[in-house]
């Protein structure tokens, strides 16, 4: 969800669930930046996207909600869907350009293999499903969270 705050010319992004990986927030602190950059700039050239009528807005934040990677978007136009992860690897597409510019595109690129290998919720559930233990699932998210706090600090992220 995105919401300008005109007083302050600012924009509050809440993010989907907590990502429980360092890299995961990389990822859509990456997203998040390459976007408003390219948002801007288009402002700022007099272009405007296409505004989508809230009924399908709300639907589909229902759905993100709901079904996560694994959903179905209504298109903008609203005749049609397209999957959750389609869509976010066209937005990701359209915005390789501006993270190169501000030099997160190594950061955004890990939002590809999200969506191949699956968010860190997905994880939890199946590690949860696995083994029925929650200390187990603390256990595996602090391992997790540890080797992507060695990979990014050691640059081979």
């Amino acid at each position: 969800d995105i919401r300008p705050h005109n007083n302050f010319g600012t924009i509050e992004v809440r993010v989907c669930d907590s990502p429980s990986s360092l890299k995961e927030v990389l990822a859509i602190a990456a997203l998040i930046q390459a976007l408003v950059n390219k948002l801007g700039n288009e402002f700022d050239n007099g272009t405007t996207g296409i505004n989508s009528h809230p009924s399908v807005v709300r639907e589909n934040k229902w759905r993100a909600s709901r079904f996560g990677l694994n959903g179905e978007f209504i298109t903008e136009e609203g005749n049609s869907t397209i999957s959750v992860k389609k869509a976010i690897s066209n937005l990701v597409t359209s915005v390789d350009a501006n993270a190169k510019q501000l030099g997160s595109l190594k950061y955004l690129s890990y939002i590809e293999t999200i969506l191949k290998k699956g968010d860190r919720a997905s994880m939890q559930m199946g590690e949860f499903k696995k083994n029925g233990d929650l200390s187990k699932v603390v256990t595996y998210l602090s391992k997790k969270f540890t080797a992507d706090v060695k990979s990014v600090t050691s640059g081979t992220t």
